[in-house]
Order: structure tokens, then sequence, then C-alpha cells
């Protein structure tokens, strides 16, 4: 039998499986994948995969797949499907691929979800075309644009929403506010058709009245109040009395988080909630500062609100105190208040520890109404719950922690242990003056090694310095390095990390001789990187500290460094963009 015969023959074979086994094969892969492979083979794949044209995700994409689905997917793309396109990561930092997205004439989008967009400048002008849309998310990069252009930029976002003919019925605005006060325009009108809003606030209890005026008929509702963005001139006694023209009698579940900065913070809040008389789930996120400690008080809770919600049937809840006296409270007195008939009957189940001996943290359980935990200290180990609860149940909704102070090696076992669902890890600081330096090193390499899901690592590049040369974390595929010293071997961290996709460094310093010494050490960097990363790599970004006044790169640099793009990528596509302060490339 002739070799050309038996590949005729399992080529035959291959084709000539059934639908439901490919469509069994799909199942184990992602859509960009299926999309990819199999697009324009012949008829029948064509069809098999029309499906997946429905809902495109292209977050954290390649350079070389974004091409390929802008040059050949897109535009063979039937007009008639409403699609729903997620876009982000490496993407949105492109101005390009905004402005080339808005331009398909082709594509008929229903849902568009934008993550990590850098610039204003591309996209405002196209504002308009989400009126058309049945739901829109975006969310800006945290080193986004200008100030006042982040802060016109909202406003045009608000007028674009809140108008007559706009057909929105889920949106997303995740805009940090800080450190501006946007204010909502006057000539904003009521969207009818919204049923489902996330968006960020000012620290100003007008806007929230203003907010649920222009949202009639909304379901669900996530408000997140920034510290930063107070205003001054607010009054909140008439705010008080402008209550009275609150009316959203469809409102099903309301997310609310905020600092609390006087008792007129809480008394709007307690007054809010006795407002929305259909709620069925309740979130709060609440820390204070210098006020009365009310919502620790787990009867006061009962009596002020949560008795006045018939219809509540999920309550989570996170309450902090950053001014915290152990004089006045202790977890048990705090815990005590929510053994009463109201919590126990209804299995509503409360934890308490303090932290730092300084911020005491109340919540509900499992622990999930916000999934990172920013008081994660040796704390933990005294929690204190109101019921009894299984531990390896109280932190299962966790998956991003950050270590920010010292810790004991029992507090490091626990994490190892319990939560189990960490994929993100900040590490600031982890000595321990009970701890000898041998044991503080194999602390974090078990610590790294350990926790099973761990995928995202930000670290200080000072702390990586004693981890032995030997490790290896392959799971690790995104790599945020915070550099304060020139002490750190690039090579040792392609040892460290070898499948790293997306690669950042924030350079923190105030001396331009710093910056110039680190300026000087990029082409290296980027040598590193470039040469044994090239297999994973698809994002590479290193900038320095937002508000800084240093200059990165300078003419001269930016140069070398596109002529070392060039030499390492010259068969790659790739997407480079530059400027004094920040570098990021797109493989």
């Amino acid at each position: 039998m002739s070799q050309e015969f038996i590949r005729n023959c399992q080529i035959s074979t291959i084709e000539y499986l059934p639908n439901e086994l490919y469509l069994w094969i799909f199942s184990y892969l992602k859509p960009n994948d299926i999309l990819y492979s199999f697009f324009n083979l012949n008829y029948r794949f064509q069809r098999l995969i029309e499906p997946y044209f429905y809902s495109i995700d292209l977050t954290n994409i390649s350079y070389t797949l974004y091409n390929t689905f802008i040059r050949t997917i897109f535009p063979s793309v039937y007009v008639q499907h409403n699609h729903t396109l997620q876009l982000g990561g490496n993407a949105c930092c492109s101005s390009i691929f905004i402005e080339e997205l808005f331009t398909f004439k082709y594509l008929k989008l229903k849902s568009l979800s934008l993550t990590n967009v850098f610039s204003a400048t591309s996209i405002s002008s196209y504002l308009q075309t989400i009126r058309t849309l049945k739901e829109f998310n975006i969310k800006l990069d945290l080193h986004f644009s200008l100030n006042k252009t982040k802060e016109s930029f909202f406003e045009d976002l608000l007028r674009n929403i809140f108008v007559n003919n706009c057909e929105l019925e889920k949106c997303s605005i995740d805009i940090s506010l800080w450190p501006i006060f946007p204010s909502f325009p006057l000539e904003l009108q009521p969207c009818w058709t919204l049923k489902q809003l996330t968006i960020h606030l000012a620290h100003c209890s007008s806007q929230i009245i203003t907010l649920l005026t222009l949202v009639p008929n909304i379901e669900y509702l996530y408000i997140k109040q920034h510290i930063g963005c107070r205003d001054k001139r607010t009054n909140e006694t008439n705010d008080m009395k402008n209550m009275e023209i609150i009316n959203v009698s469809k409102l099903k579940v309301f997310s609310f988080q905020t600092l609390l900065l006087s008792s007129l913070d809480g008394l709007f809040i307690e007054c809010l909630l006795t407002k929305l008389k259909k709620l069925e789930e309740l979130t709060l996120i609440i820390s204070e500062y210098n006020t009365p400690n009310n919502w620790f008080d787990g009867n006061y809770l009962t009596s002020t609100f949560l008795n006045k919600l018939k219809y509540l049937e999920k309550f989570q809840f996170y309450f902090q105190d950053t001014n915290f006296q152990l004089n006045f409270f202790n977890p048990d007195l705090i815990i005590s208040t929510f053994n009463t008939d109201f919590w126990l009957s209804r299995q509503l189940s409360v934890g308490c520890h303090i932290h730092l001996n300084k911020v005491c943290a109340v919540y509900s359980l499992p622990y999930g109404c916000i999934t990172d935990l920013p008081s994660f200290s040796d704390g933990l180990l005294n929690c204190r719950f109101n019921n009894v609860i299984r531990r390896n149940n109280v932190w299962k909704n966790v998956t991003s922690v950050q270590i920010l102070n010292s810790l004991s090696k029992e507090t490091f076992t626990l994490l190892n242990t319990t939560f189990k669902s960490v994929n993100s890890l900040t590490i600031f600081n982890y000595n321990h003056e009970k701890i000898d330096t041998n044991c503080k090193i194999q602390l974090i390499q078990e610590l790294l090694s350990s926790t099973p899901n761990l995928q995202s690592l930000e670290i200080f590049t000072k702390l990586l310095l004693d981890i032995s040369p030997n490790s290896c974390y392959p799971k690790i595929v995104e790599l945020s390095l915070i550099k304060n010293t020139n002490d750190i071997n690039f090579n040792l961290l392609s040892t460290y990390f070898p499948h790293i996709k997306r690669f950042l460094l924030t350079i923190v310093n105030e001396y331009q001789s710093y910056i110039d010494s680190i300026s000087n050490d990029l082409d290296f960097t980027l040598n590193v990187w470039l040469k044994q990363q090239q297999q994973h790599l698809m994002y590479v970004d290193i900038r320095t500290r937002n508000h800084s006044k240093e200059i990165l790169f300078t003419q001269r640099q930016t140069q070398i460094t596109k002529m070392i793009v060039e030499k390492y990528l010259n068969n790659r596509e790739f997407h480079l963009e530059m400027s004094k302060k920040r570098l990021r490339l797109w493989l």
C-alpha cells in the first residue's frame, strides 16, 4: 500500500467524521482558535463554526491573530449577524485598532466591550455609535491620557447614553475618576431602555439622586464612588430633601461601594436604601473614617433598613474602619451583634478580623462581594464568625490577594491551604521580624509554587533577588514588576518565568539620574525578553509612574528601541507605540 494512498485515507477519515464529534472537539478550544483554524476551509466547516461568529472575544490576543481577524475574517462576516465583540488587554492599547473597529461597515454589533483603553482621541468621535448597541462596556487604562481629557470623555459618554434615542439595555462605565470631579451635563435625558448599569461616580450624593432619575426602568445597578472625588460644594441636607423624587420601582439588584467621611454620608445611604422597596439583592462595600461605627453593629443594620426591605433575599457586605480603636471594640463584641434571630434564622454568616491592630473588617460569608482581599494579614488567623461555617468555604471566592505588610509563617500556610481560587498575587513586602532570612526566602518560593491557580504576579524587583536561581514558575503568564533598584537580572527572570505572555515594568524613582540609568539598560532588557520569550510573549509595557515628571525614553532611546524590536521580530508582525514615559509593544 503506497504512502500516498495512506495519506488520502487519513484525510478522508478526518473529513468524514460526524458533525457532532467536531462540535465536541470545539468545546475544548477557544472560539478565537476555532475561527482562526477552520475559517473558509469549505462550506461544511463554515456552517459548523457559524455560531462562533456571534460572540467574538479578542482580549489579550497576539498581533498576528488580530490582523487575521481584521484583514480576513471580519470582511467576510455576514452583515445580518448581531455580534458580541470583546476587545481588551493588548488590542485596546492601540489607537489604530479603535479607528479600524468603528470603520467596519460590514460588522453589525449588538454588544461591544472595550478594556484597557489608553487614548480617548480616537474613540471620542465615534461615541454616537453606542446608541444603537444593546450592550456597551468600557474600562479605561489606569494611565489613561490626561485628567482634562478623561473628564471631557466621561461627560461626552454620558451625553450619548442618557438621550432619548439610545437603545442600550446594559452598560458598564469603569472609569477611575480620581483626581478629577466630572459633573453631570445638564442636557441629560432619561434612558428608558437601560436595565443594567455599572458606573463610577464622584463622592457626591446629588449625583446618585440625578442618576436614579435618569434610569426609570433600571433593574440592576452597581455604583462605585471614588474617594478623592468629593465635591466640597455639595449640600447633603438638600440632597436628603431631594430624595423624594427617586422612583426606581423595578430595581431588584443594587451594589454600592463608598467611603463614609461624615455621619451625613451614612445617613444618606440609610435613607436611600429605605426608598428601594423592591430590592431582592443588596451588596454594600463601605469604608469608614472618623465616623460612628454603626455599620459594625448587626442590630443597628437590622433596625435601620434590613427589616424594611421585605423582598430582600441576598445581602452581601464588606465594612472596613480605617481608624479602628481596639480600646472601644473587639471582634468578639462585634460578632455578638450578629448572633440575633434575624441573622441566624436566615443563616447569614458573618466574619470579623483586625488588620495590623488598626483596621477592622466585618464581612458576609462566604466572602464574595469583592474578589480581592485588601486586608490580608496575620489578623486572619484570629477571625471570628457568628455561625458555624466550613473554613474551606469562607474564602472560596477570593481570586486576588495583596500582601502589603509582614506575614507570619502560619499566615503563609493559611494562604496556601485555604485560598485555592487565587489567581492574582501582589507582594510588596513579606518580611517578618520573627522569621530568619533563609525561612523568608523559602516562604516566598513556596508561595509562588504552591498556589495552584496563580497566573498573575505583581512584585517589587528587590524581592526577587532572594529567590533561588533554580526556581521556575511556569504557570505564571502575567508578570508586573515594580522596579526601584538596579540589581535585577533579566536572564534570571526568564528562568523563573519561562511562559510569560504579558510583561509590565513600572519604574518608581524621583531622580532623573536613576531614570537615565534605567533607560540605558532598556536595550538589554528588550534584548533578553525578545530573544528568550518570543514563543510566548504577546505584550510588553514599560513605564514610569503616571505622576512622575521624569522622561524615560529620549529621542535617541526611542530609535535604539525600534532597531532592537525590528532586529528580533523581523519575521513577526508587531505594533510598537512609544512616548516619553511609556513603551507598549504588541506582538
